[in-house]
């Protein structure tokens, strides 16, 4: 059997700068070409803004300053981002992602939400993945195997959720919120010894906005943690803490007062209390909005 001989053409450039033919309008060859992209800060993230706010802003930010946000139409930035968070933030999404993707392989009569065909052209919401598992969308011609996460909205409060991975059996839904974290320190996955509160209080507002949308919901939910280091059980790489909703649903009021406050103040009505007491204190500093906020009523 004779083979095919081919030769390749080209060269070594012995001095980058003695090549014309290079293009290098951000003097990248210069240095360490990657490193020095990653020295450029990344996108910064603004606050979801639209008709609803979702509930982990909700827990997370001061309700006077998304009240001025939406009133007197001020920037209200989301967390700074750096690599850092980027490169943690996108380990937890790959996480999320394979375990998506592990439930609707082994359990598609169960996972629930939305199904997007990969031009997203075609959608399918609220149904489990074996109703839309035969079909095709008609200008890709791929299945609907994108999984969207339920989205979920009250107009009493205007407030909304995304539930991470959302089960059904038969009329009954079963909520799950998944969360990845490092593996060492006080906060880390070894020392956590139940649910972090603000991970709870995120939960509990999906089974609360699922009682009100009016379908049936399982009486406990879970916050499931998987372990972002390799473990070599895989007891050491997830905890799950399955918890009763009316434990806590009562932390739910205070947050649903804020929730009422901002949406009164959207209507015409008077802005939330302020928090701070004057500029100075810690909460002040941090906040981009406080010297309108000090500059407005009360």
């Amino acid at each position: 059997m004779e083979f095919k001989k081919y030769q390749i053409k080209g060269s070594m450039a012995e001095d980058v700068s003695d090549t014309h033919e290079v293009v290098d309008t951000m003097n990248l060859l210069s240095g360490n070409p990657l490193s020095s992209l990653l020295n450029i800060p990344p996108i910064q993230e603004g606050f979801r803004d639209g008709k609803y706010i979702h509930v982990s802003d909700l827990i997370g930010k001061c309700p006077r300053a998304i009240a001025i946000h939406y009133v007197h139409n001020r920037q209200l930035y989301g967390m700074t981002m750096n690599h850092q968070l980027g490169f943690t933030f996108s380990q937890g999404t790959a996480i999320a992602k394979y375990v998506e993707d592990h439930v609707i392989r082994t359990a598609p009569e169960h996972i629930y939400g939305g199904w997007q065909c990969a031009c997203k052209k075609t959608e399918v919401l609220d149904k489990t993945y074996d109703q839309v598992s035969e079909l095709k969308c008609k200008t890709c011609g791929t299945g609907l195997y994108r999984y969207k996460e339920l989205y979920l909205t009250n107009d009493e409060y205007m407030i909304s959720g995304s539930i991470d991975i959302t089960l059904k059996f038969g009329d009954l839904f079963y909520v799950n919120e998944l969360k990845s974290l490092k593996k060492d320190g006080d906060d880390g996955f070894v020392a956590l010894q139940s649910a972090k509160p603000v991970h709870r209080l995120q939960a509990l507002f999906y089974v609360w906005l699922m009682i009100k949308s009016g379908r049936q919901v399982s009486r406990d939910f879970t916050v499931f943690y998987i372990n972002k280091a390799y473990g070599f059980k895989m007891d050491d790489q997830r905890k799950e803490y399955k918890i009763r909703f009316s434990d806590y649903s009562s932390t739910l009021d205070g947050y649903l007062q804020d929730a009422k406050a901002i949406k009164i103040a959207r209507e015409g009505g008077k802005l939330p209390a302020r928090p701070c007491e004057d500029l100075y204190c810690s909460q002040a500093k941090k906040c981009e909005l406080a010297p309108i906020c000090f500059n407005l009523e009360k």
